[in-house]
């Protein structure tokens, strides 16, 4: 009977180049996979006791050096912060495979945490999460205190805009969007072009969802980020925005419970420090950011699926384009008028589309 993890290439090299390291105690043992688009991330068990490393494997090009670069300088980040506050370390990486090691983070995904709120079995404690919420917040505070002035505004809106264009390119490839849709792209790609405020600049995340943030239990509440591939300069708040956007269209209200994630949010911004104003240039340049992101991805999906699957992700396109509207509303005249006409991501027939 194969094993999840046979037939992964370069599996058992990593495994025999950390033979012997002192952060690989007694031999390693294939455990749980995850496999992606981008790579396959195996557990590996030390049979010595300890924490689990975590391989990832490259499958389709992906540059796991550019990862292995902003781990460690996210990891700096946190050089000589409390004990509480971490990044995941990465220990290894083998150029030629390619391959990425890291060590295992402690504590549960706050995925889980938030995942306790489903109206569908028992429910955790309600202050569990807020406290979770809460020391995820003072953790992103830190980070941004820490990476203060990482990079100028003018090199951070110059990566913006090269986002808009690429977001453009891969958008079309999928076929002309509707109207609306590409209304919405212009607002987004408006915002973010003639964008020059000198803002605050910090480190971002860049994928700060519940999955990738860990929480251990109370009373130590340590706080550990994963899977750094996308982290980048970005102005302050970005991934705060970024984690609204997360629980508040990734939870579907009919199976969470929707006013526990409203009190894990207010926890969050409580922890956090200060609230954002969705009509500041930086939330509005996060949330543009995120929209033309939410846009290329929605366009990406395959839509030959069973009319449940269809049923959920056009719920999901309803809370993204709610959520797109009510942080775009803010800005420009122009996001207000998108704002108020038909629904941004509604499907057209194909002579409307025309």
């Amino acid at each position: 009977m194969n094993t999840p993890h046979e037939g992964i290439p370069g599996l058992s090299r990593v495994i025999e180049r950390l033979r012997g390291e002192p952060f690989a105690e007694g031999e390693l043992v294939p455990g749980r996979v995850w496999t992606t688009l981008l790579n396959d991330v195996v557990e590996l068990r030390p049979t010595g006791g300890g924490e689990s490393l975590f391989a990832k494997l490259a499958r389709s090009g992906e540059d796991l050096r550019a990862e292995y670069v902003r781990t460690q300088r996210l990891a700096l980040c946190f050089a000589g912060a409390p004990s509480r506050w971490r990044s995941v370390e990465a220990v290894a990486f083998f150029d030629d495979l390619p391959a990425l090691v890291v060590r295992g983070v402690p504590g549960e995904a706050l995925l889980d945490v938030v995942g306790a709120t489903c109206r569908f079995g028992r429910r955790g404690p309600l202050t569990n999460l807020l406290e979770a919420a809460s020391a995820v917040g003072q953790w992103l505070q830190f980070l941004e205190g820490a990476s203060a002035g990482v990079a100028t505004p003018q090199a951070v809106w110059g990566e913006l805009r090269a986002e808009a264009s690429l977001a453009r390119e891969n958008l079309w490839k999928y076929g002309n969007p509707s109207r609306s849709v590409a209304r919405l792209f212009d607002t987004c790609a408006r915002t973010l072009n003639e964008g020059r405020a000198a803002l605050p600049v910090t480190l971002a995340h860049r994928d700060f969802h519940p999955g990738n943030v860990f929480v251990t239990p109370a009373p130590e509440r340590i706080v550990s980020a994963i899977d750094l591939r996308l982290s980048a300069p970005r102005f302050a708040g970005y991934d705060a925005v970024l984690l609204d956007f997360h629980l508040r269209v990734s939870f579907a209200p009919w199976r969470f419970d929707s006013r526990r994630i409203g009190l894990a949010l207010a926890a969050f911004r409580a922890g956090f420090g200060r609230d954002l104003a969705q009509s500041s240039p930086a939330a509005s340049a996060a949330a543009a950011e995120i929209t033309l992101r939410g846009l290329v991805y929605f366009a990406t999906l395959n839509e030959d699926v069973s009319w449940p699957r269809q049923l959920t992700r056009a719920m999901a396109r309803a809370r993204f384009a709610r959520w797109a509207r009510r942080w775009l509303a803010g800005g420009s005249g122009s996001a207000r008028r998108t704002a108020s006409r038909e629904h941004p991501l509604r499907r057209h027939s194909p002579a409307r589309r025309a």
